[in-house]
């Protein structure tokens, strides 16, 4: 495991927009970068995006889940041209709702925006627009229910993804959108620094989306998203206190190990996991998010896996 490397510099143009220093909630100050800054930052990854484009690079076959509707990228364009905003994030949302988009929405619509700055969709060849489609189909499929994601760590502090009350396994969500804030935007940086490094090392449209891809589903199994089972998790949920039905948390353990289906299928390594450990020992053993000395994230594969059924 290697430490998060720092961010290039941010594009030139966004130089002169302010930063916020703020105090948080145990005194201490930090730094708010403005949101048109990180919208800059992504876009300029979709431009490399659109200069790299090879339509002819194979793309990795994956198991797509029947629920996700495909080809939500030529549906966010109207008579040729781009549709705003909230119609993107909404395209992109509904190929299959109710879940938690590990490659996040934004990411997803200022990369396309970068991309079309670059090369315009009326300008594409069918063979481009369809590589691209598959492509993002492939950033679509990281996906898994919103009630079923959360996590606990810091001294037993619950965090919940915006999910359905009633159905959510870890807590009321609206008590925990602080949380589930600072989870998400982390994320979102880990994700868009894979895909910068991706660019430094000169890799092609595909091999670019696709580290950001397998990066998202690295700090949702990491950091993001626990499995319910693991005896220091279940304890502090609310669906221990509710008596969830069994099945239910096999459900949410199953979903995270889709999730590393998909990161094997995409060409990620997950380490193995002790040949000695039986399933109950599988479902049980601990969740434990590493970090560094200043409690930066470590760029790392998924934890081994865990047994279900």
């Amino acid at each position: 495991m290697v430490s998060r490397p720092p961010l290039l510099k941010q594009p030139t143009a966004t130089k002169t927009i302010k930063k916020k220093l703020v105090q948080t909630k145990n005194g201490s100050t930090k730094t708010i970068v403005p949101r048109k800054v990180k919208n800059a930052r992504v876009a300029g990854f979709g431009e490399e995006v659109a200069s790299r484009l090879d339509p002819k690079s194979v793309l990795p076959k994956i198991t797509m889940n029947k629920k996700i509707k495909k080809n939500f990228f030529p549906r966010i364009f109207e008579d040729g041209e781009l549709r705003e905003d909230k119609k993107i994030d909404y395209f992109y949302r509904k190929a299959w709702d109710a879940q938690d988009e590990f490659f996040s929405t934004a990411t997803t619509r200022e990369l396309i925006k970068g991309i079309e700055s670059k090369k315009k969709y009326s300008e594409m060849t069918s063979q481009e627009k369809k590589h691209l489609s598959e492509l993002l189909d492939i950033a679509s499929a990281a996906r898994m229910s919103t009630e079923g994601a959360g996590n606990v760590v810091d001294e037993n502090k619950v965090m919940q993804h915006p999910a359905n009350a009633e159905k959510a396994l870890f807590a009321d969500p609206l008590e925990t959108r602080s949380e589930h804030a600072f989870y998400d935007n982390e994320r979102k940086r880990y994700v868009e620094d894979a895909i910068e490094r991706a660019i430094k090392a000169d890799m092609n449209a595909s091999e670019i989306v696709i580290e950001g891809v397998k990066a998202s589903i690295e700090y949702s199994t990491n950091y993001f998203i626990a499995p319910i089972m693991a005896e220091n998790v279940f304890k502090e949920t609310k669906a221990a206190k509710e008596k969830v039905p069994k099945i239910r948390l096999q459900r949410q353990m199953l979903e995270r190990e889709a999730a590393k289906d998909l990161y094997e299928e995409l060409g990620g390594k997950i380490p193995a996991a002790d040949p000695k450990e039986t399933m109950e020992m599988s479902q049980k053993r601990k969740w434990t998010p590493k970090r560094d000395r200043n409690k930066n994230v470590l760029v790392a594969p998924p934890s081994p896996r865990r047994r279900i059924k």
